[in-house]
């Protein structure tokens, strides 16, 4: 015979020996997860019913990313990446899996990262969806579905079937306008992978302790290695297996043990995988983050050297950032692509800024630490949140970032668990038996909870749609992003990358624009690299390239210093990164423009070499063929040269460019020089050809631009 049950309607494990008194208004220290003494009865289409609506909030919030473009690193991960591109042949899946995360763009200095089954994806969905961003964004959108349906069965076990504390939390976790970023960023989705890896892990092990079959512990053991091989920071979730199996199982000390070696073995893997393929950080000494990149440099003595951060200024920043990123989840907004020095600053022990994050994290550990044995589930969301965070903080590990909205993602479900636990708790829902509850009598048992997460979700839900569209290409990021968060450095070049590019002035161009429009944004663009280096008198080697390049875009006759500029900058950026053949061809451009008006034999060689020179590190760019062929045309009509030689060398070139790229604004110029050349040869019908050719491409990128872009 059944004994009374308690009025907990959340239970935990049978483990725990005492019954909690009832629960008052207050968040109670004993709102432990107390077991019911029968599995409850539910309907199934209950559960389904309930799962599918968490399905659909974060369907209904993401659905808009679909048409978002590459944006910021989906171009050297993604569009740019010989690798990614080369899509899921047998000698490119080994490529991928024994190099590094970035590895075939076109800087080879950042071998840090060790993602190879993101990459993986990326490559398969780049060969199977023509390098179509919107087919990208898609499978996005799908990631996102399954991880948060995944998060609602695993919420869904662990609290004996309460689908509406499940419901409730998955929910506020699909909607959340902090991950815009992992979803509506392509190259994200390795964070949203590698939840989904721990995700797949932990509901294997939970069902692993109900019936012992071992080959569920080869389910988690493939899950969390795949959520490993995606990002990192997933290391994280060898802490979290145990944790959650001792809050919300049965588990004994022995099964608890198995999982933990299980995921110990998973992580192994991984470290013995990236060690072959791009060597662990303590083989040589690494160069720390850039204060660019990561506010803490600031906090060194000396931040030419490794190491030497004064911890008085340290620690402070670190608690502080953390204090930002539980404001962050709080109050998303306005959010940013970029948190770099200056929209973040050091703090130190007298930072009121500190002391209430210090405060705040006291606080919660010690809560959480003291309703460990209670097993409390506010007391799990905190440790989830503390220990996912923990390789993201900074403060055991500096990472290439301060911040970083989409490296909440995996740490937000505890912080959901934990919000939504307390709100459950201070609305005395414990005593509920919601398991036994079908979805009408639930939601109206529920009614205030759903009310105030229903206000909230509303909110957030709106803030992440919108959001969603500040993601769709670049322009429309940066130009957002730097209104509110105008003294980031880093955010300030990427602005300005912008603004000089070629992508941008076709933009103008598709949208009826004129050299006017387009002087004003170069001229936008150096004032905004100006002002970037008065915060901090440094930019990344391609933020120095695109500051050139801004000044050769306004060079001319009449302002022959633009030139010089355009000079100084792009071999600036050279010195920086010696590897990255752009920076090469952009000198050599210097050259081939100096050469023409003053026909010197000796510049044009030099803007030979350096051409040549970026196409032996990348024979895929379909400028640097440009660049040769237009080099060697022409040097045709100089003195002591072979004309008809040249001239054949160049059309090798032009066309070599135009069918490695033959829908792209180079393949334009290719066709136009080709049909140039073949006119001084006399041939109409070719010339014919070829111009035409290049009015059909131009008219595609034209129409293609106006409804969309690429």
């Amino acid at each position: 015979m059944n004994k009374k049950r308690t009025n907990q309607a959340i239970p935990a494990s049978p483990a725990a020996k005492s019954q909690p008194k009832i629960i008052t208004n207050t968040i109670p220290t004993n709102a432990k997860l107390e077991p019911l003494p029968s599995t409850p009865t539910v309907n199934k289409w209950t559960t389904w019913m309930a799962m599918a609506m968490v399905a659909l909030i974060a369907f209904g919030v993401f659905y808009n990313s679909r048409n978002n473009q590459f944006v910021l690193d989906d171009h050297g991960i993604i569009k740019s990446n010989k690798i990614t591109k080369n899509g899921i042949g047998m000698d490119n899946i080994k490529t991928i899996f024994t190099t590094s995360h970035r590895k075939g763009d076109v800087s080879d200095l950042e071998h840090s990262l060790y993602r190879p089954v993101a990459k993986l994806i990326f490559a398969a969905e780049y060969q199977w969806g023509d390098g179509k961003p919107e087919y990208f964004h898609a499978w996005n959108i799908f990631y996102m579905i399954l991880c948060s349906v995944l998060l609602y069965w695993l919420l869904y076990l662990a609290t004996k079937k309460n689908w509406v504390l499940s419901l409730a939390i998955a929910g506020l976790f699909a909607v959340h306008p902090i991950h815009s970023e992992a979803v509506a960023n392509i190259k994200s989705l390795d964070e949203v992978l590698g939840a989904i890896g721990v995700l797949c892990a932990l509901i294997s092990f939970h069902y692993y302790t109900k019936n012992n079959n071992p080959l569920l512990l080869a389910l988690a053991l493939i899950s969390y290695t795949l959520g490993i091989f995606s990002k990192e920071s997933t290391i994280v979730a060898v802490a979290l297996a145990p944790l959650y199996l001792y809050y919300f199982t049965d588990a004994d000390r022995k099964k608890i043990v198995i999982a933990s070696v299980v995921m110990l073995i998973g992580a192994g893997i991984f470290l013995a995988a990236r060690e072959h393929a791009i060597g662990w950080f303590l083989h040589q000494p690494q160069k720390d983050p850039s204060a660019l990149d990561n506010v803490l440099a600031m906090t060194k003595l000396d931040q030419t050297k490794v190491g030497g951060y004064q911890m008085h200024l340290f620690i402070p920043t670190v608690i502080y950032l953390m204090g930002y990123y539980v404001y962050t989840l709080f109050i998303p907004y306005p959010l940013s692509c970029d948190y770099s020095f200056a929209s973040v600053n050091v703090e130190g022990l007298d930072s009121w800024k500190f002391w209430l994050s210090f405060i705040l994290f006291a606080a919660v550990i010690y809560f959480a630490i003291k309703t460990i044995k209670k097993k409390n589930i506010i007391g799990f969301g905190i440790l989830w949140f503390l220990i996912a965070s923990s390789i993201i903080s900074n403060l055991f590990i500096v990472i290439g970032t301060s911040f970083g909205e989409r490296l909440m993602f995996l740490p937000s479900i505890g912080w959901c668990i934990a919000v939504v636990g307390a709100l459950y708790a201070l609305l005395n829902y414990y005593k509920e038996n919601t398991a036994e509850m079908g979805i009408a009598a639930g939601l109206k048992k529920h009614a205030t909870l759903f009310l105030i997460l229903g206000i909230v979700g509303c909110a957030y839900g709106w803030k992440t749609m919108d959001r969603n569209k500040d993601w769709y290409k670049d322009f429309t990021l940066f130009s957002r992003d730097v209104q509110y968060f105008g003294e980031s450095t880093h955010l300030l070049f990427y602005w300005g990358n912008h603004l000089s590019s070629s992508e941008y002035q076709e933009i103008l161009k598709s949208q009826g624009k004129g050299d006017a429009e387009i002087k004003n944004a170069n001229l936008e663009a150096i004032s905004t690299f100006k002002k970037s280096m008065s915060i901090f008198p440094a930019l990344p080697s391609d933020g120095y390239n695109q500051y050139g390049k801004a000044y050769y875009n306004l060079s001319d006759a009449s302002h022959p210093t633009y030139l010089d500029s355009a000079d100084y900058y792009y071999k600036k950026a050279h010195v920086e990164d010696t590897t990255n053949s752009v920076f090469l061809n952009n000198i050599g451009t210097i050259f081939f423009q100096r050469a023409i008006p003053m026909q010197r034999v000796d510049f044009f060689d030099s803007a030979y070499k350096y051409f040549r020179k970026a196409y032996t590190k990348d024979t895929t760019l379909i400028d640097y063929m440009n660049n040769l062929g237009a080099i060697t045309g022409t040097m045709a009509s100089l003195p002591g040269q072979d004309p008809i030689g040249k001239r054949r060398e160049a059309i090798d070139w032009f066309s070599k460019g135009y069918r490695s790229d033959s829908l792209s604004e180079g393949a334009i110029l290719s066709c136009r020089s080709i049909a140039i050349t073949y006119q001084a040869f006399g041939d109409s019908n070719s010339t014919r050809y070829w111009t035409n050719k290049a009015g059909e491409i131009q008219q595609y990128r034209m129409n293609k631009l106006q409804n969309g872009g690429f």
